[in-house]
């Protein structure tokens, strides 16, 4: 007696195999590049934003006890970066308030100084330190960069 029996052969077997490994690795390719370069964006914006702006330790950055405000002395340089935003982050004893300065026009472009005015809050009469973050866009989505290093606040002249 005869079996009958017919199997695929190897050769057919083999460019299934290779079909089914190059869509698997298209599906991964599109699922992941988008994400991978979204993430190399975003880092690349905050990097050269951090780089690029400064907290001024000058007579500038100061707490006003008259009126409750603080006074921060940001600038930018020479970096091409455009904030959509800055996260002011003033410390009070062991605690930490945060206010975001979105008026563009109140921020400073390229290569320029602004004192930045945040507050009208009883709690900053006592505030101890600033520090600050830039806000970019990145992707259509505001993106808050890394928080500068913390300046001990002094009295306004």
């Amino acid at each position: 007696m005869m079996n009958n029996k017919n199997g695929i052969s190897a050769i057919v077997a083999t460019v299934l195999i290779i079909l089914i490994t190059v869509a698997a690795v298209t599906i991964v390719w599109i699922a992941v590049i988008p994400l991978v370069s979204d993430s190399v964006n975003e880092g690349t914006e905050c990097i050269t934003a951090d780089r690029s702006m400064v907290l001024e330790n000058k007579g500038y950055t100061c707490r006003n006890d008259s009126d409750n405000t603080i006074n921060v002395h940001v600038s930018l340089g020479s970096e091409d970066v455009v904030l959509a935003g800055v996260q002011v982050l003033v410390s009070t004893g062991g605690s930490t308030s945060s206010e975001t300065i979105n008026d563009i026009s109140l921020l400073p472009k390229i290569n320029e100084a602004k004192v930045l005015t945040t507050g009208v809050d009883a709690a900053y009469a006592d505030a101890t330190g600033v520090s600050v973050a830039p806000i970019m866009v990145v992707g259509g989505v505001a993106k808050v960069c890394t928080v500068s290093r913390e300046i001990a606040l002094v009295p306004c002249l």
